[in-house]
């Protein structure tokens, strides 16, 4: 359960002006948290988007997601501290998983 207050902002933030647009970026938010907790560590921002595309909820098609997700929902969530979105790598993942990621990596 997230429940810190700059995530409670970042799942609300939102530049859409009617009380739907804001209700279904919440629901994709949260739908986004929901897949990476599930993953096993980093995902592909194609790969949640067909995740998310896939859910029955969600009102955009795939070409909209994409673009709504790279330049609105996950810098919300980065700035949260919730997750970590490498751009150059096309990655996502929690920001929990960093410490998982990094300790792997040192001892490879």
């Amino acid at each position: 359960m997230h429940t810190d207050a700059a995530l409670a902002v970042a799942l609300r933030a939102d530049d859409t002006t009617t009380a739907t647009g804001n209700w279904e970026s919440v629901q994709r938010r949260h739908r986004l948290l929901d897949v990476l907790e599930v993953s096993t560590g980093e995902i592909s921002v194609s790969e949640l988007v067909d995740a998310l595309a896939a859910d029955d909820a969600e009102l955009l098609d795939a070409d909209r997601l994409h673009v709504r997700l790279v330049h609105v929902d996950l810098p919300l969530l980065e700035d949260a501290g919730e997750i970590t979105y490498d751009s150059d790598g096309d990655a996502v993942w929690l920001t929990d998983d960093q410490n998982r990621r990094s300790t792997a990596t040192d001892s490879d």
